[in-house]
């Protein structure tokens, strides 16, 4: 979305109109869900935290005038909505019970495919490695490989330099392969 559109949609949002509310909620919703069942792994709680989001996003937009970037905004409401939805239910693992029964079917999947074995095991291996990784490094992954975003885009989520994102990225994968290759 260009940022001057979005500026506009803002501006209507204060406005009172709700049809700028979900033109912006149809846009981001999708990528802010995503990001967030990623890290909680449940479909109910991903559910919740991404209303949240944009409950805690409305509630922001009428105390503050000015946001200079609304998908940062957005992504930094939804990462420390997952903070505290850890901290409650001090929960520490990322996939549950559900994601293994998904793997399941995405192992049925890929065999009814024709798919070879070892590409089954290889994604077995990556998510298991994934889920090894320290937070951040957890967090850079899903935010590049899975909601495809920009290093640009991920520098202004997560308050870093653009160079300090490509290096831990790259620290990231290298990290990651070593533990596939064990």
């Amino acid at each position: 979305m260009l940022k001057i559109r979005e500026k506009f949609i803002l501006w209507r949002i204060q406005q009172g109109k709700i049809k700028a509310f979900e033109e912006i909620y149809n846009f981001y919703a999708p990528k802010i869900y995503k990001f967030i069942y990623f890290k909680v792994s449940l479909i109910e709680d991903a559910e919740d935290l991404t209303s949240q989001t944009f409950t805690k996003f409305l509630k922001y937009l009428t105390k503050k005038k000015t946001i200079n970037n609304l998908q940062a905004l957005l992504y930094n409401i939804a990462k420390n909505l997952i903070i505290d939805f850890y901290r409650q239910k001090k929960q520490v693992s990322l996939f549950d019970d559900k994601i293994k029964d998904q793997l399941v079917d995405e192992k049925n999947l890929i065999e009814n495919l024709n798919l070879t074995l070892d590409l089954a095991i290889d994604i077995k291996n990556i998510k298991k490695a994934i889920e090894k990784l320290d937070n951040e490094d957890k967090e850079i992954i899903i935010l590049r490989f899975v909601n495809d975003l920009s290093i640009r885009e991920i520098s202004k989520i997560l308050g870093k330099s653009q160079i300090n994102i490509r290096v831990s990225l790259h620290r990231a994968l290298k990290r990651l392969r070593e533990m596939i290759k064990k």
